[in-house]
């Protein structure tokens, strides 16, 4: 969950779960991402949780996420919303955890 707050001051809540669609890799570690809620459409730009991709790597990581993930959907958690169009989150595709496969791939490092 976030603290952030809507202009009426309720607070923004993040789901435990969503399911959304890759629209676009953008880098080894930030996607865009269209999600419904409730029959609201959202497109959030998303930052893999808790991993660094070293800079040497990026273009490979960002090839790795289009082969893998790249228009396909996938399962978010551990999710916190940094604003109105940004959020980070664990990715999930097929039970696959992808922030994981990004460090075991050697495309990235976990941040500490």
């Amino acid at each position: 969950s976030s603290d952030l707050t809507k202009e009426n001051d309720e607070p923004l809540l993040a789901p435990e779960v969503i399911y959304g669609y890759v629209r676009r890799v953008l880098f080894g570690n930030k996607l865009m991402v269209k999600y419904n809620i409730k029959g609201i459409v959202y497109n959030y730009y998303v930052i893999l949780n808790n991993i660094k991709i070293l800079p040497c790597k990026n273009s490979n990581a960002v090839h790795y996420l289009n082969e893998m993930i790249s228009n396909k959907d996938i399962r978010l958690e551990n999710i916190t919303f940094l604003d109105y169009s940004e959020m980070t989150a664990d990715i999930y595709y097929n039970d696959i955890h992808i922030n994981k496969k990004l460090i075991e791939n050697g495309y990235a490092i976990m941040k500490i």
